[in-house]
């Protein structure tokens, strides 16, 4: 009998950052903006936490440790040319070997997205993203909009229904 390989255990997972996260993600932000100060940061992150998660908030991609690998403010606004579209700022990603930081990323995106109802995905900001992040984004379906911004339809519930065989 052959020795079955155990189930992959995803290291990264995309979360909401709570507030008594705050701190230990500024060694993070700091990284990617050496003039950050803690003040600044704490300000900057706190904003969110008052804020509707279904509109706005800040998301940390957290190792099984609960290390913070990446980050990432969202936003959701209806857009005229896009209609109701998640947006994605001030990204901060560890350049790590592999890609399953920027997998727990483009799954956290999509979660995202699918929660608010969003047709529409766009990254911009990205701070000092990893060297084949903009390639992941394309394999991905985004579309490279401008220097440093992606864009992504998202697919319809009938069209998602259909790729997944799924009675709607």
């Amino acid at each position: 009998m052959e020795d079955e390989p155990l189930p992959s255990i995803p290291h990264f997972r995309a979360t909401r950052l709570e507030p008594s996260a705050i701190t230990r993600a500024y060694p993070l932000a700091r990284a990617h903006n050496p003039k950050l100060e803690l003040r600044n940061w704490t300000s900057y992150a706190r904003s969110f936490s008052r804020k509707n998660p279904t509109q706005s908030g800040l998301i940390g991609l957290i190792d099984s440790r609960a290390y913070i690998h990446g980050l990432f403010a969202y936003t959701t606004e209806c857009l005229l040319t896009h209609g109701k579209t998640l947006r994605i700022n001030d990204l901060m990603l560890c350049h790590l070997p592999g890609s399953e930081l920027t997998i727990a990323l483009l799954d956290g995106l999509i979660r995202l997205a699918q929660q608010a109802n969003a047709t529409t995905i766009i990254v911009s900001a990205l701070i000092s993203p990893p060297p084949n992040f903009r390639d992941a984004l394309l394999k991905q379906g985004f579309t490279e909009t401008s220097q440093h911004q992606f864009l992504h339809t998202m697919p319809s519930p009938c069209r998602t229904a259909q790729l997944f065989k799924i009675k709607a």
